[in-house]
């Protein structure tokens, strides 16, 4: 009876530190963004204006997860944006000429190039721990940079995440960080 009882009890405990790994397991990680701007007019950046967004990050895999993070964050601010990865491309000509070419036939007033580097995972297949980013907004009309963002995520807590569970959450996290700082120059409504 009492080897039956200390079983149980084994097993009970076992069973526990499983489920709070687990839940460990399954937690989206999450990121806090530390975020600076510099705005290069003194005139303010209108709202009513489509963007489109670029990412150059050296790493493929991210390049659609910022693109896309980047439009959600920035249409959840009113803010028209399209990702340059959901364009048809029929030949391919110059790169600068082609991404003039697109702002130009979508109306944009904007072009943001955002990028994503200097990666840190945790070790042995761990999650993103520490990324960079940085941004650059050009003017089109005006053919001037008008505001650059650059700032870092990290997180403390995704030990147990895998480098591709942890991609969404941490472009998200940059996005809304670049979005942001975005909006702190957006004009007022008179």
């Amino acid at each position: 009876m009492r080897r039956i009882l200390i079983c149980c009890l084994m097993c009970l405990v076992m069973l526990c530190s499983c489920t709070s790994m687990m839940s460990e397991l399954t937690n989206t990680p999450t990121y806090e963004a530390q975020a600076y701007s510099v705005h290069y007019t003194n005139e303010p950046i209108s709202k009513d204006v489509k963007v489109l967004v670029l990412c150059d990050s050296g790493d493929f895999m991210f390049q659609r997860d910022v693109e896309t993070s980047m439009v959600e964050a920035f249409n959840e601010n009113g803010i028209t944006a399209f990702a340059y990865s959901s364009i048809e491309i029929e030949s391919q000509p110059p790169f600068i000429e082609y991404l003039y070419a697109v702002a130009m036939e979508n109306d944009c007033r904007y072009v943001l190039i955002a990028g994503a580097h200097d990666f840190y995972t945790y070790e042995y297949g761990g999650g993103i721990s520490q990324m960079s980013f940085d941004s650059n907004m050009a003017d089109y009309e005006a053919s001037e940079i008008v505001l650059r963002v650059s700032g870092a995520i990290n997180c403390e807590e995704n030990l147990y995440h895998s480098m591709t569970e942890s991609i969404e959450p941490a472009c998200k996290t940059m996005a809304e960080a670049i979005v942001d700082e975005y909006m702190t120059y957006v004009e007022s409504p008179v």
